[in-house]
C-alpha cells in the first residue's frame, strides 16, 4: 500500500463508504480510508462489529496488517480502540497482528487486558505477542513511568512463564521481557538460560543481559562475541552495544568486514552505542565504500546515534566535573572536542 501524505480524515468520505470497502478482498485501503478507523467512536465501532465476523479471514488479516503498517509510520493516527476490539478475533494470526500494533501505545489500561488474555488464549504466537508487549511496561516501570504495583504484577506473571515448562518460545520471550527488570530473581533466570547450553535460550539470555544495563554480564557477553553460532554472536554484539562495553570495540570493528551482513549491521549499531575514539572515522569510511543502500542508511543512522551517545557522555562528565570542582576544565575539553568534530566532518 502506498501511504498518502494526508494525515486527516477526508470530509468527503463517510464511514458507510469505508464499511462497503472493508469486506472486499484485495481492495486497496488508502490512508484516507484507514484514517476513518483512527480514534473510532463507539457508534462507528458498533457498526464495524456487526459486519466484522462476516468478512473473510484473509481480508481481516489484510486490514489489520495495513493498520499495523500505518500505525508505525503515522503517529497522528491512533488505532488503539480498533485493535482492542480486533485482538478478540477468532483467527489467531489476526489477534497476533492486532496485539503487535498495540505495542505502539503506552496506555497502562492495556496491561490488565494483556494479562487477562494470557490467561485464556492458548495460541503460542498470540501469547508471545502479549508477553513481548508486556516487556515494554516492565521497562516503563523501571524508569518510574507506571505504578510499582502494576510493574510487580507484570513481573510476577512473566517470571511464571520464564521458569515454567511452557513452549520454549514463550519461555524465551518472557525472559527477554524480564531483562528490563531489577527484580532480584531475574539474574538467576538469565543465568539458568545461559547455562542451558541451548543456542536459542543462550540468545534470549544475551538479550536479557543487554536490556539489564547490569555490568555483571560484561565478561559473558564479550566471550560470546567469538561464538561459532551466528545467532548467538549477533545477540552478543547487540548486548555489547546496549551495555556499552568498550572492551569489545576492537572485535566489533573487525566484524565490519564480516561476510554475514546481519553480523555487520549488528556491529555497526552496537558501535554507535559504545562510541569512543576512532569509531566515527571507521563508520564514515565504511559509509564511503559501501554499495549497499540498506547498509548505507543504517550507517547514517548509526553516525547520528553516535553523536547523541558521545554528547550524553560528555555532558555526564561535565556534571561529574562540576561535582568535583573541575567543571571549568571539562568545559574547556568539551570545546576542544567540538573543534575536533568540526575538523573530522
Amino acid at each position: 500500500m502506498t501511504i498518502e501524505n494526508a494525515n486527516s480524515k477526508s470530509p468527503e468520505l463517510s464511514f458507510e463508504d469505508v464499511l462497503k470497502v472493508l469486506p472486499i478482498p484485495g481492495e486497496p485501503l488508502p490512508l484516507h480510508y484507514l484514517s476513518r478507523l483512527s480514534d473510532i467512536d463507539p457508534a462507528h465501532l458498533g457498526e464495524l462489529q456487526k459486519i466484522w465476523p462476516d468478512i473473510p479471514d484473509h481480508r481481516r488479516l489484510e486490514i489489520i496488517r495495513e493498520v499495523e503498517l500505518v500505525s508505525k509510520s503515522n503517529y497522528l493516527l491512533s488505532f488503539q480502540t480498533l485493535c482492542q476490539f480486533i485482538m478478540n478475533d477468532h483467527a489467531p494470526l489476526v489477534r497476533e497482528v492486532a496485539i503487535r500494533t498495540l505495542w505502539e501505545y503506552d496506555d497502562t489500561s492495556l496491561v490488565a487486558i494483556f494479562l487477562n488474555l494470557l490467561e485464556t488464549d492458548q495460541d503460542v504466537d498470540v501469547r508471545v505477542a502479549l508477553i513481548t508487549a508486556l516487556g515494554k511496561y516492565v521497562y516503563l516501570g523501571e524508569i518510574d513511568k507506571i505504578p510499582p504495583e502494576i510493574l510487580n504484577l507484570i513481573v510476577d506473571r512473566l517470571r511464571g512463564f520464564a521458569s515454567g515448562t511452557k513452549a520454549t518460545i514463550v519461555k524465551r520471550r518472557a525472559l527477554e521481557s524480564l531483562g528490563y527488570s531489577g527484580n532480584a530473581a531475574v539474574p538467576g533466570l538469565i543465568d539458568e538460560a545461559y547455562r542451558s547450553g541451548k543456542d536459542d535460550l543462550v540468545c534470549s539470555a544475551l538479550v536479557a543481559m543487554g536490556r539489564s544495563a547490569n555490568p555483571r554480564w560484561g565478561s559473558i557477553v564479550l566471550n560470546e562475541l567469538t561464538s561459532d553460532s551466528p545467532e548467538v554472536c549477533i545477540e552478543a554484539i547487540k548486548a555489547a552495544g546496549e551495555l556499552e562495553l568498550q572492551d569489545g570495540t576492537e572485535t566489533l570493528i573487525n566484524f565490519l568486514d564480516h561476510e554475514d551482513s546481519d553480523i555487520r549491521m549488528a556491529a555497526i549499531w552496537a558501535l554507535s552505542h559504545i562510541g569512543g575514539k576512532g569509531v566515527a572515522e571507521v563508520l564514515e569510511e565504511l559509509l564511503e565504500h559501501t554499495e549497499d543502500d540498506i547498509e548505507a542508511e543504517l550507517i547514517t543512522e548509526a553516525l547520528d546515534n553516535l553523536v547523541f551517545t558521545e554528547d550524553i557522555e560528555l555532558f555526564s562528565l561535565i556534571e561529574l566535573g562540576d561535582d568535583e570542582g573541575d567543571g571549568e576544565q571539562l568545559n574547556h575539553d568539551l570545546l576542544d572536542h567540538t573543534a575536533d568534530e568540526d575538523t573530522i566532518h
